[in-house]
């Protein structure tokens, strides 16, 4: 894994690798996100179709009495939804939007339908209730001879090992319970989702906390393929008990205004807990399809952005992840976030940009540089354009970025010029910018990560020496978390070697610029040392200042570049 590239500073790591040529990555089409009875609620919601009431109660109908919902919200071979949460959550925030015989009927839906048996979890954590009765029988399978079937044993010692990391390992607080020292699941049958949190009334605490109980599949008939050595089925009741868990855990603290957090946590945790299991790879295309779309948003993009607390993870440790939820318990979680990086001199906005870096390199372009483990299973995101040749004027997005989203954009450069390429990107005001690029040259991968951009989104960068790169990746990225579809402008120069003020062009400036510098501890050059490197010695020094002064009175030689 590579070593962190400190924010706010160019930062130039070289890598050694085989490049994959960019000639072989073009646009691909997004994935379209899949048909789920959540989709059509939404839509109609949209549409101007269904008022908030109606949505909360077709959503609470859909998670707790699906059979009852309207055939128009009933999708054709709908893709299920790893959680229910989110949707259960939202619902209850408009509950006073619902009528009062919506209400009254949301209250009997929310009940725990009765089940034939329980089974207390060898750790004495857990309580399962499970049933025989259609359509909410366990599957009767028990090969051990013990009287309880395999499925409800399973979810039992799941959901003790999940309450082993979280509670005794990473020291969370557990969720809150009612006069009771066992949390409940329920084995039901479950037809749009793999499980559910619900919660129920308030905790004791002064942060808004929920005791809750959890909703499991109870057979995981309709799945999304895994690669569980056990089986679909397996994978997912695993992968599931510790998602839903960790969602119970989360209700002891205040992460409910924060539904994109409270999934891609929820499954990074799969990911950490049962990592043979990959059942959150479905949902990464849904993720990688669209970096110009918002990290902040839930349902199947969210599922896919478990990247984002695993690349947290990797750069500073499992603790960053503990102490936003501590102090989620007061705040909503981007500001929580900036308070457990602080301790790394860290915020959000100041990491976003290498996020971005490091989701450019997956699929086949990890062959070239990697920073996931498993960089190379995940999909590749698509170009918002290749530019052809730079330097270019005048490209603005296909794609406008939205809040914590970004652009990919590729370019060659033109081998009619050379000198070092002024960068001018321009994001509109409406957004904070951050801005990395990334330059191929052979077998040698250059990455420079989170560039300056100033308080009105403009870059000053420069790439000396341009041409000795076959092909370059720039990454416009909004680092604030609001609003949608924000654009920019991004424009390109040729700054001629010798030019060390920036401006374009050599003259008495230059020469002036280089003796502050030496002799009166004035400004480097701008943009990059080498450009005031005027005779390619690699160091400046008085030779430079009268090849300059040649060059521009007695009509020398030009200034040459700098090849170690």
């Amino acid at each position: 894994m590579m070593t962190r590239l400190p924010g706010k500073a160019c930062i130039f790591i070289l890598f050694f690798a085989v490049v994959l040529p960019l000639t072989a990555v073009g646009e691909m089409e997004r994935r379209a996100y899949p048909t789920s009875v959540m989709t059509l609620i939404d839509q109609a919601y949209q549409a101007g179709d269904l008022s908030e009431g109606d949505r909360a109660f077709l959503t609470i109908q859909a998670l707790r009495d699906p059979g009852a919902l309207p055939a128009d919200y009933q999708p054709i071979n709908p893709t299920p939804m790893k959680s229910g949460t989110p949707y259960i959550l939202q619902a209850l925030k408009n509950w006073d939007a619902m009528s009062p015989e919506q209400q009254a009927q949301a209250v009997v839906m929310m009940e725990r339908a009765p089940l034939d048996s329980v089974y207390i979890s060898p750790g004495n954590h857990f309580r399962i209730r499970y049933g025989f009765t259609n359509p909410d029988s366990v599957p009767a399978d028990d090969f051990d001879s013990s009287g309880i079937p395999d499925y409800v044993e399973r979810t039992a010692l799941y959901a003790d090992s999940a309450y082993h990391v979280y509670q005794e390992i990473y020291g969370y607080l557990p969720p809150p319970l009612k006069n009771d020292s066992l949390y409940t699941i329920n084995l039901k049958k479950l037809l749009h989702v793999y499980g559910q949190t619900l919660p129920t009334i308030p905790g004791d605490s002064s942060w808004d906390d929920y005791v809750s109980y959890i909703d499991i599949d109870c057979n995981m008939a309709n799945v999304l393929p895994n690669d569980d050595p056990e089986g679909d089925p397996i994978g997912a009741l695993k992968v599931t008990v510790v998602h839903e868990y960790f969602h119970a855990t989360q209700c002891a603290y205040d992460t409910f205004e924060d539904d994109w957090w409270m999934e891609c946590t929820a499954v990074f945790h799969e990911e950490l807990l049962f990592p043979e299991v990959n059942d959150n790879y479905n949902f990464l295309p849904y993720f990688y399809d669209y970096p110009d779309t918002s990290l902040l948003i839930d349902s199947y993009h969210a599922y896919g952005a478990f990247v984002w607390p695993m690349y947290l993870v990797d750069l500073y440790g499992y603790d960053v992840i503990k102490s936003a939820f501590e102090y989620a318990r007061y705040f909503s979680i981007i500001p929580s976030l900036d308070s457990a990086l602080a301790g790394h001199d860290e915020t959000v906005r100041s990491v976003f940009s290498e996020f971005t870096v490091w989701n450019y390199f997956t699929g086949a372009r990890a062959e070239t540089t990697s920073y996931y483990v498993d960089a190379a299973d995940y999909p590749m995101s698509p170009l918002d354009q290749t530019a052809g040749s730079c330097p270019f004027m005048g490209l603005t997005p296909v794609k406008t970025p939205d809040g914590m989203g970004c652009n990919y954009i590729v370019a060659y450069p033109d081998s009619s010029e050379n000198g070092g390429l002024k960068l001018n990107f321009d994001g509109a005001n409406s957004a904070v910018w951050g801005f990395s690029y990334v330059a191929f040259a052979d077998d040698d991968v250059l990455v420079v990560a989170d560039c300056d951009v100033d308080l009105y989104g403009r870059t000053k960068v420069a790439i000396y020496d341009y041409l000795r790169y076959d092909s370059l990746v720039f990454i416009p990225a909004v680092i604030s978390p609001f609003q949608y579809n924000h654009t920019y402008v991004f424009d390109m120069a040729i700054l001629p070697f010798g030019d060390a003020d920036g401006s374009g062009e050599i003259n008495l400036l230059d020469i002036l610029l280089l003796i502050g510098n030496l002799y009166s501890g004035g400004l480097p050059p701008a943009y990059d040392y080498y450009m005031g490197d005027a005779d390619g010695s690699g160091r400046i020094n008085l030779l430079d200042i009268l090849y300059l002064i040649d060059y521009v009175y007695q009509d020398g030689p030009a200034p040459v570049v700098y090849r170690p």
